[in-house]
């Protein structure tokens, strides 16, 4: 894309904003308030074929549904002891999850895991075969059907190293023989994991990505990360030093954000991640990145900027990004008390369109495309999963916490 059909992308981004209101920048997430129930997921808990979404719901426990016809699939057991950090097995037919059970008193922690739909979990791993699952905080990732890699992250002894942070390949068994440690990798010193909570894998073998922060002082490690398990090394992919986003900022004149605070979300060609860095704009945004892992990491400046949230649904065969846009002075009722009204809208950068689809007073957030249903699947008001197509204008309820799978043709107020 050249420069000028980059300026014009930004101005129509921008005018668009402008129009249904940013409002600024993105803030962060609120806490739902005790006896309220926030939806809360990520894009990777958006099973691999699209059909399946795991959410969590505090303080009442975790669900999975089926996007399509917003039927409950699976529910965890116990309110209080809800999973944690989950993942999807590639073939979309199981759970694996950190329990939090004694976090608070320090008497452990486990792994566990239950097919799906149904099944009833099994605990795979406890803190006598793992002492970093007792009084830390851990995360887990299947890198492949029977495997998974497991993230320990526990306060350090000195300034210079305040996390100890693990990874390690799993063995989850077959036919009930007991999960095994197989390999393990420690982050270097000094560097801690940004975001210890978000950890991704990338198909063809043992390996994930991960945000690193360097606790030394200048932050010369801060980067995304490769751990590959299979070969026991941590590579660093992407600093603000890459190519691309060093162009970029030059190209702001300097405004350009730190690069790690939104989620990476797998595109749908190769092995490739959509990386979104805030942008000092007149309304507030973020510039597009695509990030390649396999063979020599590179970061493509996709030259495309939205005007808003950082896009959660990457379309396939090109066709563009959703994500959230601000509307100016609205206000909605939400678990936690008032939040700014949010609308959705496609970025198309290849036609240099912007485009609505969801409008009105309502805060419409956390966009993921289902190929499984055709749509976009999206949050409303923090508490309802909604669904809408590629047209925009037909949003439709699919699941609540209250009503379960919405009735057919219920469709946007």
């Amino acid at each position: 894309m050249g420069r000028a059909q980059r300026a014009m992308l930004v101005a129509v981004a921008v005018l668009l904003a402008a129009a249904v209101g940013c409002g600024g920048c993105r803030p962060s997430e609120p806490t739902a308030a005790q006896g309220q129930q926030e939806i809360i997921y990520r894009p990777e808990w958006l099973s691999p074929n699209g059909r399946f979404l795991f959410m969590e719901l505090p303080p009442i426990g975790a669900v999975a549904i089926d996007v399509s016809t917003g039927a409950q699939v699976w529910r965890s057991p116990f309110a209080d002891n809800r999973p944690y950090e989950a993942s999807w097995s590639p073939a979309s037919d199981a759970l694996c999850w950190w329990d939090l059970f004694g976090y608070a008193t320090d008497e452990g922690g486990a792994v566990s895991y239950s097919s799906v739909p149904g099944g009833n979990p099994v605990q795979v791993l406890d803190a006598d075969a793992v002492p970093e699952l007792k009084g830390g905080w851990c995360n887990v990732c299947f890198t492949g059907p029977r495997t998974i890699a497991l993230g320990t992250h526990k306060i350090g002894d000195t300034k210079e190293a305040p996390w100890q942070t693990t990874y390690r390949d799993v063995s989850l068994g077959d036919g009930g023989s007991p999960a095994r440690v197989t390999r393990t990798v420690r982050l270097p010193a000094g560097l801690s994991p940004h975001a210890p909570s978000h950890m991704v894998a990338i198909p063809g073998g043992h390996r994930v990505l991960v945000v690193g922060r360097d606790e030394s002082g200048n932050g010369s490690g801060d980067g995304i990360y490769v751990v590959d398990l299979d070969h026991g090394l941590v590579i660093k992919v992407f600093d603000d030093q890459t190519s691309a986003f060093a162009a970029s900022r030059a190209r702001w004149g300097g405004k350009l954000g730190y690069p790690y605070w939104s989620p990476l979300v797998r595109m749908a060609s190769g092995d490739r991640w959509l990386l979104a860095v805030d942008v000092e704009i007149e309304h507030g945004g973020c510039e597009l990145f695509a990030l390649t892992v396999d063979g020599k990491p590179v970061a493509e400046d996709l030259g495309a900027v939205v005007a808003g949230l950082a896009p959660g649904a990457v379309l396939p065969q090109g066709k563009g990004f959703v994500f959230a846009m601000f509307v100016p002075g609205v206000k909605v009722s939400a678990p936690g008390g008032e939040q700014p009204a949010v609308n959705l809208c496609l970025l198309d950068p290849k036609l240099q369109v912007v485009r609505k689809l969801t409008e009105g007073p309502t805060r419409d957030d956390r966009p993921l495309w289902s190929a499984a249903a055709g749509r976009v699947i999206f949050r409303r008001d923090m508490r309802e999963i909604w669904s809408v197509s590629l047209n925009g204008g037909d949003a439709r309820r699919v699941w609540s916490p209250d009503a379960g799978a919405a009735p057919e043709g219920d469709k946007q107020r």
